[in-house]
């Protein structure tokens, strides 16, 4: 009896044949090169995130972004790890399979398991290099969702960049217009464009997996690996926080002596861009040396103080009233003694090269011991519509010698 066509495997040319036989090559070397990547870029990816915060101005929408972008990363890193576990599992088997290819020597097994069927090595070789190889398919599928991510995802950095006064307006024109002609193809049943929209890579992959393997495994495997990502992604997302510096007001006990080597030139990661403020060391003799990020977001807030210069003056309890500018955003405190009529420059900083304020703070008439800069921070609240105070926006603890 012939077999029907479906049970029929299509003819492959003999390369393809050569490649999928040795697959297990390229797929050792290409998981372990993506791993150390990925583990590269880490800081890159701050940096590059933090920078859009920072340089550009697009705080919500870089923010959502890294968020979801080291979710991902982190759901390729444990799947990659997962494959080449399972790849070196699959390496002993081989090395099994060729000591003793006929497997367990039944006259010799305990009677406990006497009446167990074993698998020869050879079959269980070709379970686990079906599941690595079905594993390794999965990850780049799950790469081309990052990619069509990333299509979806620059529009709206443009958007907060450039529409920073009707940033909602715009985010829901751009919505709509992406959205909008998605259902409207989804209502036809049969339509070409469906049809080449849908015949996509990543949609291929997919469909051939869940469509052989069943849809509920492939979906089960997806949602158990992105819940795994998100708590190892927790940390980074707490430590990206304070470059996304929401306005919120925190009490003076929440920071009051907790030193934070982010804050410290000498301590710090200088392969990240500084998120708030440091100085050069947490021991002080004569000086401090005070270096304040720049944030796009600043200008935004120096056209609100000058629109509304009254109320800034009354905020920042200026008696001089003098010209608005930049620094005056910001108030630095030693302790609760304001430090006034500092003398800022722009500049970079000497490690990260990123934008920000200089001033040099001499002259410490302070006792020996331990002291805290306080650094509270203008804000404006659309909620509220005025200017606010964060209070403090950032301290940093100092030793004087």
């Amino acid at each position: 009896m012939s077999e029907s066509k479906e049970n029929i495997k299509p003819q492959a040319p003999k390369w393809l044949e050569d490649v999928q036989n040795n697959s297990w090559s390229p797929e050792i070397l290409i998981s372990g090169l993506t791993i150390t990547f990925i583990f590269v870029m880490d800081d890159a990816i701050f940096n590059f995130f933090a920078s859009l915060i920072q340089d550009y101005g697009a705080k919500i929408i870089s923010y959502s972004g890294f968020v979801t972008f080291i979710v991902a990363l982190n759901f390729i890193k444990l799947t990659l790890i997962i494959h080449l576990i399972l790849r070196g599992l699959w390496t002993g088997l081989v090395g099994l399979s060729y000591v003793f290819p006929n497997g367990v020597n039944e006259k010799k097994l305990p009677k406990v398991v006497g009446d167990v069927k074993f698998d020869k090595p050879v079959s269980m070789v070709l379970k686990v290099e079906n599941i690595c190889s079905l594993l390794f398919s999965f990850i780049y599928f799950f790469i081309s969702l990052v990619l069509i991510g990333i299509v979806f995802y620059v529009p709206l950095v443009l958007i907060e960049l450039f529409g920073q006064e009707n940033i909602l307006l715009f985010l829901m024109i751009y919505l709509v217009l992406f959205f909008v002609p998605i259902i409207v193809l989804s209502l036809f049943k049969k339509s070409k464009l469906k049809a080449k929209l849908n015949k996509n890579i990543a949609n291929n992959i997919y469909y051939t997996i869940s469509t052989n393997t069943g849809k509920g495994l492939a979906m089960l495997f997806f949602i158990i690996s992105v819940l795994v990502a998100i708590p190892i992604s927790m940390s980074d997302i707490r430590e990206f926080s304070s470059y996304y510096n929401p306005p919120q007001e925190q009490s003076e006990t929440d920071f009051r002596y907790t030193k934070d080597c982010e804050n410290y030139n000498d301590e710090r990661n200088n392969n990240l861009r500084v998120k708030r403020a440091t100085i050069e060391s947490y021991i002080v003799d004569e000086k401090i040396e005070l270096f304040i990020s720049y944030y796009k977001v600043d200008e935004w807030i120096l056209r609100k103080a000058k629109e509304r210069k009254e109320e800034f003056y009354e905020l920042t309890e200026d008696p001089l009233q003098k010209e608005i500018i930049i620094p005056m955003l910001y108030k630095v405190y030693i302790d609760s003694t304001p430090i006034n009529d500092l003398e800022w420059v722009l500049t970079r900083h000497k490690h990260t090269n990123q934008k920000g304020m200089y001033v040099l703070i001499d002259d410490l008439n302070i006792p020996k011991g331990l002291h805290r800069i306080i650094i509270n921070s203008v804000y404006f609240s659309r909620r509220a519509d005025e200017l606010k105070m964060m209070s403090p926006w950032e301290e940093i603890l100092f030793y004087k010698n």
